[in-house]
C-alpha cells in the first residue's frame, strides 16, 4: 500500500531538533562510540590477512546499525534514550545479521545493474532497520519487504530530505570533520522522524479504508439479532486535527483504537505533550467512549479533564496539546 506523507521534510527536521534539545550531548557521545567502533573493524578488516576476524567484523555491523536505528527512534519519541542503546541490536542477533547480508546483496545488485537501479533500490529498503526495531516479531526478509511497501512513493521525498543536510555537510568539513559528530545524529533523528510520519499516514489511510467498505447505516438499515440480542455497530466518527503543524489532518474512527505517540498505537500523534500510550476509544453500547490511560498531560472534552466520557458529534476533544474535533 502507498502512504501519505503531507509532512514536509523542512517540518520533519525541525521536529528532529526539538526531540534532540537536552539530548545533543547523549545523541554526540552514541555517535561517537558507534564511529570509534566502527573505525577498529576498519582496521582489523586492513590488517587481517587471513579474513577470519575481517568475517567476524563484518558480522557486527547489522545489529550495530540496527542499535543506532533504536537509539534513533527513542531520541525522536522523546523517550529515555541512553549510549548503551547502540548495542541493543545484538538482542536481535539473528534479524539484523540476515538483514545486512540481505540488504547488501540488493543494494549490490541495483548497483550492478546500473547506478540509478541501485540508488532507488538504497532508498527502497532505507527503512528496514527502523521496522525490525519496532516488530519484535518480524525476520529480515519480511522487514525488507515492509521496508519496501512503506517507501513505496516516498523515496524522492527521502532523497529530498538529505539533500537539505548538504549545507551542514559542507559546514562539517569547514570544522576538519567534527561538525559530523552533531549533523549526524541529527541525520538520524531527522529519518526517525521520516519513519515515524510514513507509518502514522499508513495507519490514517487503512482506517479510512475500512470506513469506505462499511455498508452505510440508515435508519431502515437491518439490524442483526441473535435470539434477544440485538447487534448493531455505531456509526464511524473522524477526529480532525485542528491545531498545530498537521492541523487539517484527520482520523477515521470506527472501532476501538489506542491513542499515543507510540508507533504501535491505532493513532499516532508523535507530539511532546502526548504520552506513550495517552487514551483509548472504546465501544460501549454502540456508541464511543474515551478513556484517558493515565496519561501524563490529560485527557479533555470541551475543556474539561475526564476520565472516561462519551464522545458526540461536535465534541472537542484535547489529548495533551492537540485539538481534534469530532464529526
Amino acid at each position: 500500500m502507498s502512504t501519505l506523507s503531507t509532512t514536509e521534510n523542512r517540518v520533519l527536521m525541525t521536529q528532529a531538533r526539538n526531540s534532540l534539545k537536552g539530548q545533543w550531548g547523549t545523541a554526540v557521545c552514541a555517535f561517537i562510540v558507534y564511529l570509534f567502533i566502527f573505525i577498529i573493524l576498519q582496521v582489523i578488516i586492513e590488517v587481517d590477512t587471513s579474513g577470519f576476524f575481517a568475517i567476524g567484523s563484518l558480522i557486527i555491523y547489522g545489529p550495530l546499525v540496527l542499535g543506532l536505528s533504536m537509539f534513533a527512534l527513542s531520541l525522536s519519541r522523546q523517550g529515555e534514550a541512553k549510549v548503551s542503546q547502540i548495542f541493543d541490536g545484538f538482542n536481535r542477533f539473528g534479524a539484523a545479521l540476515g538483514a545486512f547480508f540481505l540488504l547488501t546483496i540488493i543494494v549490490l545488485l541495483g548497483y550492478i545493474l546500473l547506478i540509478v537501479p541501485g540508488i532507488i533500490a538504497t532508498y527502497a529498503v532505507a527503512m528496514t532497520y527502523f521496522v525490525i526495531a519496532d516488530d519484535p516479531n518480524i525476520g529480515a526478509w519480511g522487514a525488507i519487504k515492509r521496508s519496501n511497501e512503506l517507501m513505496r512513493g516516498k523515496k524522492w521525498k527521502y532523497f529530498c530530505l538529505f539533500l537539505r543536510f548538504i549545507g551542514w555537510f559542507i559546514l562539517s568539513i569547514l570544522t576538519l570533520g567534527f561538525g559530523f559528530l552533531w549533523v549526524a545524529p541529527y541525520i538520524m533523528v531527522s529519518s526517525a522522524k521520516f519513519y515515524d510520519d510514513i507509518v502514522q499516514k499508513e495507519a490514517s489511510i487503512i482506517k479510512a479504508t475500512e470506513i469506505a467498505h462499511e455498508p452505510a447505516l440508515t435508519e431502515s438499515s437491518p439490524l442483526v439479532e441473535t435470539g434477544e440480542i440485538i447487534v448493531d455497530h455505531p456509526v464511524p466518527i473522524t477526529l480532525n486535527i485542528e491545531n498545530g503543524r498537521r492541523a487539517g489532518s484527520f482520523f477515521a474512527v470506527s472501532s476501538s483504537s489506542r491513542i499515543g505517540r507510540a508507533p504501535d498505537n491505532d493513532i499516532v500523534l508523535n507530539v511532546d505533550t502526548v504520552s506513550s500510550y495517552h487514551a483509548e476509544i472504546i465501544v460501549k453500547d454502540n456508541r464511543f467512549f474515551i478513556k484517558d490511560l493515565d496519561s501524563t498531560n490529560g485527557t479533555k472534552i470541551n475543556g474539561i479533564r475526564v476520565t472516561e466520557s462519551v464522545l458526540e458529534l461536535g465534541d472537542k476533544l484535547q489529548i495533551g496539546e492537540t485539538e481534534l474535533s469530532i464529526q
